[in-house]
């Protein structure tokens, strides 16, 4: 195998390697007052299921909404970040209550 192969293939593994990390689940915690942590449902990266319950409602856009400061302390970002401009806000609370309804 001549050098460029070998690079060429060290290329593409390294975009392979960081494309499977960026799907890579987030550790999230029972929002307050939850018994069971947020569910990432489709397994897009999103947790669209805030109280666990297997099921999305209009409770789940609501507890995103009361609790975004706590989210925005406690969570990692990129789990709530539905907007995709890297931190977690009131547009996010829109952005999952439209992906939703």
């Amino acid at each position: 195998m001549n050098l460029r192969r070998v690079i060429s293939i060290m290329i593409a593994l390294m975009f392979i390697i960081s494309a499977v990390s960026a799907v890579k689940p987030a550790r999230v915690r029972p929002l307050p007052g939850q018994t069971h942590c947020p569910v990432d449902l489709n397994r897009d990266g999103f947790y669209e299921d805030m109280n666990g319950d297997r099921h999305v409602t209009t409770l789940d856009v609501q507890l995103f909404f009361q609790w975004i400061e706590w989210i925005l302390r406690y969570e990692p970002a990129r789990a709530f970040d539905y907007n995709r401009n890297g931190r977690v806000g009131f547009a996010d609370v829109v952005g999952f209550y439209n992906e939703v309804y």
